[in-house]
């Protein structure tokens, strides 16, 4: 794509940017439109395309008739992206299609054959393919592409329509919409349409299924997706159809690599064919998994290694070597769930953290001015607050609903009246809010009131405590009286065996290899991943002697242990 071209789809991406949607997000927000770099569409066209342009190649030594096959079946060869924008993967692959004729065609020269102007007019008009709903984006992709000698196939429809009707391509590229499929407005028939779909899962999990449909038997596809599905309990239904329905070729998770300018991402690369009905699937694919961020002119660099592909079906792709693999099984098969110890809880939501938690200079005031409401405070500890003693305190004004105050039962007006004669000072702090606070979804039977949470007992009692996001090992202990915010996860037990067993380094190894990453590497220990994380049996030794681990498996966590380091900022 031309500079020119380039700095339109800028100009469109910012128009996205600009145009509001629902939530309050930025239209290309909400619709997950991202376009998508030249580098990147490249190392995807190329790794996409390669097998098909090579697969009719003939010898340097060849004689002209295999050429003029070769030549032919280049000249049949069709590309699809079905979510094209304005046009970056359809220019690289008419550039790799491109190459590949024109060698052919010199190839025929030297050996005294002619050209194919039937043929090349065949590739400039039938070989791509784009869909799009955007029909700005599709008049960008129509002229990059026209530069270049190709007329594409464009149109402005949906791919995920079910009564879309396109011929079956070779070679489907894309980069579909990112973003959570529940805030589809279609979500529901989307979900019915698709069995790669999991209702907490991502958009472009239908996109997967639609693509591989549209492809014949031996076509591959060719697509940049969130890596979360690789991990994450939502992706379980893509990791099974995948296994079931697609032989997986490469897998690139590309961790957090800004290569879509400030935006997380977090993307992969996924290469997939389409299996013939009597072929035997393959014994292994090709993986890597990146720690740390790729850069753009690295990407033709990037190495991969194989794994096995029954690594590859509806549990967590950990992308770890064969060895890593068998360990962290071990471990899960040997071990005991944390589940076993409880269902952890999700800390305290507010709703409006402002209103309801104080530093230590607003609780020092609240307790000066207002003793009666200083009796509501409670000491709180978000996922950030738990490597130190706790500073902050929550006004602790639970529900109505499931704690009796002197204003339950009462018409709010009444109600209002009582609090703020009762709790003076907590009623000063909160009424300059009250828009702000009748605004959440997250209150209880009076807007200045907390949800119900079922479980405020559990959590102000013994458990342990873990942040949602940790770059390091954050666990801790509280005998009671400690409340959790929503940044926090709490297990109602008081086991001193947990403790030391989370805290050792190799129950942090089963974390670094098992858990979904975020920006900058952090870890996301969310409730799904930690239910299963294996505790091992109590051993008088303590965790290091209970796990077992021989001198080989010792130097294998050795080796591929995550780094030490501090959270940014």
């Amino acid at each position: 794509m031309r500079r020119a071209e380039g700095d339109a789809a800028e100009a469109l991406q910012a128009a996205l940017d600009a145009a509001p949607s629902r939530r309050g997000r930025s239209r290309r927000h909400a619709e997950g439109a991202y376009f998508t770099p030249a580098p990147l569409a490249a190392e995807l066209a190329r790794r996409g395309l390669s097998p098909a342009l090579h697969r009719s190649r003939p010898g340097a030594d060849a004689p002209r008739s295999a050429w003029e096959a070769h030549r032919e079946a280049l000249s049949g060869l069709t590309v699809l992206d079905p979510a094209c924008g304005a046009g970056a993967l359809l220019v690289e692959a008419w550039r790799a299609l491109k190459a590949a004729w024109d060698e052919a065609e010199e190839e025929i020269r030297r050996r005294g054959g002619a050209a194919d102007p039937e043929g090349l007019r065949r590739l400039q008009h039938q070989a791509l393919w784009g869909l799009d709903l955007n029909p700005d984006a599709l008049a960008l992709a129509a002229r990059a592409l026209a530069e270049l000698g190709a007329t594409p196939q464009l149109r402005a429809q949906d791919a995920l329509h079910p009564g879309l009707e396109l011929p079956c391509v070779d070679v489907i590229v894309g980069n579909p919409p990112f973003g959570r499929l529940s805030r589809h407005p279609e979500a529901a028939a989307l979900l019915r349409r698709h069995a790669a779909a999991h209702g907490q899962g991502d958009l472009s999990a239908c996109f997967v299924e639609r693509a591989l449909g549209l492809l014949r038997p031996g076509g591959r596809l060719a697509l940049i997706l969130p890596n979360k599905w690789l991990r994450a309990p939502a992706g379980a239904p893509l990791r099974a159809f995948l296994h079931d329905a697609a032989w997986v070729e490469t897998v690139i998770d590309l961790g957090h690599a800004p290569l879509f300018g400030t935006t997380d991402a977090f993307p992969c690369l996924l290469i997939a064919r389409r299996p013939h009905t009597d072929e035997a699937p393959p014994t292994s694919a090709e993986v890597q998994r990146l720690h740390g961020q790729a850069r753009l002119d690295a990407l033709g660099a990037l190495q991969t290694r194989p794994v096995a592909r029954a690594s590859l079906g509806a549990g967590p792709w950990g992308l770890g070597e064969d060895a890593v693999e068998a360990l962290l099984c071990r471990m899960e098969r040997e071990g005991q769930p944390l589940l076993t110890w409880g269902e952890p809880l999700y800390g305290v939501k507010t709703g409006l953290n402002r209103a309801f938690v104080l530093n230590e200079e607003e609780s020092a005031a609240l307790h000066r001015d207002c003793p009666a409401s200083a009796g509501l405070l409670v000491p709180f500890a978000r996922g950030e607050d738990l490597g130190r003693p706790p500073a902050r305190q929550l006004l602790a004004l639970r529900s109505s609903r499931e704690r009796a105050w002197p204003w339950s039962g009462l018409p709010e007006v009444q109600a209002r009246a009582v609090f703020e004669r009762t709790y003076p000072g907590a009623w000063a702090r909160l009424a300059p809010m009250e828009d702000a606070l009748r605004a959440r979804a997250d209150q209880g039977a009076f807007w200045w009131e907390l949800r119900r949470t079922g479980a405020w007992e559990l959590l102000l009692g013994p458990k342990l405590l873990w942040p949602d996001l940790a770059w390091r090992p954050t666990f801790r202990l509280d005998p009671g009286g400690l409340l959790p915010g929503d940044t926090c996860f709490a297990l109602p037990s008081a086991d001193p065996w947990l403790i030391a067993a989370l805290q050792h380094p190799l129950t942090w190894w089963w974390l670094w290899h098992r858990a979904q990453r975020g920006k900058d590497e952090v870890l996301r220990l969310k409730r799904a991943l930690m239910r299963r994380l294996p505790i091992p049996r109590p051993h008088p030794d303590g965790a290091e002697a209970a796990w077992g681990l021989n001198e080989q498996e010792r130097r294998l966590v050795a080796r591929t242990a995550p780094p030490t380091r501090r959270a940014l900022g």
